[in-house]
């Protein structure tokens, strides 16, 4: 497997539904998870059409190292001030070095 260089920094967030607030009213917030250094490119013309036939829409891949807290139905990335949603994760084959993340860009 190939070695990155990681020097992006990108934030790991986490959309927490179903908090309350001190009257008892339920709010949704965003938290932030992590600030992390990662590898970020484009996605190729080829993993966008293999996100096609799964009916999803990558835009970029970012490549971490590894972690087991990453949830793509409920966390997503900021980076450069843009967000990211995280459409699959990929450990490559069990390793527990680093973790290839698809993501679409959100509005």
């Amino acid at each position: 497997m190939a070695s990155y260089l990681k020097d992006k920094r990108i934030e790991l967030w986490r959309h927490c539904a179903g908090t309350t607030d001190e009257d008892g009213f339920p709010i949704d917030e965003d938290k932030k998870i992590a600030s992390l250094w990662a590898y970020y490119r484009h996605a190729s013309s080829e993993e966008r059409y293999r996100a096609m036939m799964v009916q999803y829409k990558v835009d970029v891949i970012f490549i971490i190292n590894y972690r087991c807290d990453i949830n793509p139905k409920t966390d997503f990335i900021i980076f450069r001030g843009v967000r990211y949603e995280i459409n699959g994760v990929d450990d490559y084959e069990g390793g527990k070095r680093e973790i290839k993340i698809s993501a679409r860009y959100t509005e």
